[in-house]
């Protein structure tokens, strides 16, 4: 009887040693919250990398935009300028842009809109819209759908320089050089060098150049006759308006 009791007595010890490592032991409390809790972090983590996605694109697609803005006014202030190319330039730009930057795996192509205001007592603007979908990696999992993003660029081109001869050299004797019996002639349209050298724009002998401004960032070699009007000298530099502009394809 007696070995009963104390088997009797060591089961009962033994069981609330574990009823008590039970109560004590949360570590399947731990488990089954973290399974509860899984899917929102996954849920938050996928959000945040899907944003940051969205974000990135964005910004690409705003740079994309501004360059092809920025290209469309330049088109416009040269001499043979038909503002029916200036579309057609944007969408070049935007497209060199987008292909020379990694676009993200989840976007599935851009629209392209220009626009050129020209509105009494505004000065001219070309406006260029791109839109894109964004494909979520991880919200699509979740039942959340894919995401549109729009941005909007505006250049303005302030006055028009009309530009028909531009030369692009910054220091070189005679880079824009007329001789015997030569002849330039600018209708309606402006000629610059962006030479600062002392003979920047040089005309000889018989040689004539006719614009409605001509314009040299340095000096200019030769008389009266060769000129109509005479140069402006010191003029600032130029910027050239084809550099946004992709090379044309082969």
């Amino acid at each position: 009887m007696r070995r009963q009791v104390i088997r009797s007595g060591i089961v009962r010890q033994a069981l609330v040693r574990t009823l008590r490592a039970i109560r004590v032991d949360r570590r399947g409390g731990v488990m089954a919250t973290f399974a509860f809790a899984l899917p929102v972090l996954l849920l938050v983590t996928g959000g945040m990398i899907d944003y940051g996605v969205l974000v990135s694109e964005r910004g690409r697609a705003q740079r994309a935009a501004d360059s092809a803005s920025l290209a469309g006014a330049k088109e416009l202030s040269l001499a043979d300028a038909n503002r029916q190319n200036v579309p057609a330039v944007v969408e070049a730009v935007v497209t060199s842009y987008l292909g020379g930057n990694s676009a993200s795996a989840g976007t599935s192509g851009y629209n392209v809109a220009t626009d050129i205001i020209d509105k009494s007592g505004m000065p001219l603007q070309v406006e260029v819209k791109l839109s894109t979908v964004v494909k979520s990696s991880f919200g699509s999992q979740f039942g959340f759908g894919d995401t549109e993003i729009g941005v909007k660029s505006v250049a303005i081109v302030v006055g028009k320089p009309n530009i028909c001869l531009l030369a692009l050299d910054p220091s070189a004797n005679g880079t824009i050089l007329l001789d015997q019996n030569a002849k330039v002639v600018g209708q309606n349209c402006a000629v610059y060098s962006n030479s600062t050298h002392s003979n920047g724009i040089k005309a000889y002998n018989s040689s004539s150049m006719t614009a409605t401004v001509i314009c040299s960032a340095g000096g200019k070699a030769g008389g009266k006759g060769n000129f109509n009007p005479e140069p402006l000298l010191d003029c600032p530099q130029f910027k050239d308006p084809l550099s946004a502009r992709p090379e044309p394809n082969v």
